[in-house]
């Protein structure tokens, strides 16, 4: 068990790097390159897959109520005192579903009219 924490934790970690290494003029190339736009989003999808997994891992440990949904998870570590509330909580408001990246895709990609404005990722 130990050791598939240590690994979520490493891929995370590994996850959090590359993200910051897409920073640089992350703006235009967001609203420009699709390549890049779908890098992005992969390890950003990855880096939340992998925080998920970790949550449920110590959910198993620590015998508490298995979760339902991915953000019940975060939810139950909330509720023990393993996470902040206010942390924990505050994460209902996002999407639980397979059309939740599709969601933040949409939101994301500026409109044409907008590709080289920098409120263009604005909601």
């Amino acid at each position: 068990m130990r050791e598939r924490f240590l690994q979520k934790i490493g891929r995370i970690r590994e996850y959090l790097r590359l993200v910051r290494q897409l920073q640089p003029d992350c703006q235009e190339r967001f609203a420009t390159d699709p390549i890049f736009r779908g890098a992005l989003l992969h390890y950003l999808y990855l880096m939340a897959d992998s925080c998920i997994a970790l949550a449920k891992i110590i959910i198993r440990q620590k015998n508490l109520r298995p979760p339902q949904s991915y953000h019940e998870a975060i939810d139950i570590l909330g509720d023990v005192g393993i996470l902040e509330p206010g942390f924990a909580f505050p994460l209902h408001a996002l999407p639980d579903s397979a059309t939740s990246w599709s969601m933040i895709t949409k939101w994301l990609t500026p409109k044409p009219s907008a590709r080289t404005s920098s409120a263009a990722l604005t909601p």
